[in-house]
């Protein structure tokens, strides 16, 4: 029974294949982290959607297979330090991300 071989050629492929997964999953990691960190602050709206069925803004099929999703709107109060707003806005380039002036509703 012969072994299968593999050429250099194919190793590289596939090192290539699972590290662009692996980055992708890295990605996804990153930014629910991020929306965990934001939901610790008092006042913060996340607003889910992809902003249409054929939009552009939708995450692609492997970050879409680690639980990825597409976020319209993120809203801040605005004690949040304009540090973690600019780095919300890199990791959610879909997003609006913005400082409100946010109240919350009084139970009655």
């Amino acid at each position: 029974m012969t072994r299968p071989r593999f050429t250099l050629r194919m190793a590289l492929v596939l090192t290539a294949v699972a590290a662009a997964v692996a980055w992708q999953g890295s990605v996804v990691q990153r930014r629910k982290g991020a929306l965990h960190d934001a939901m610790g602050y008092a006042n913060v709206t996340v607003i889910p959607g992809d902003r249409g069925a054929g939009s552009r803004n939708r995450p692609n099929a492997i970050r879409q297979l680690f639980g990825d999703e597409s976020i319209l709107s993120i809203f801040l109060s605005k004690e949040v330090p304009e540090a973690e707003v600019e780095r919300l806005r890199r990791l959610f380039p879909e997003a609006e991300v913005e400082r409100r002036e946010l109240t919350v509703p009084l139970s009655t």
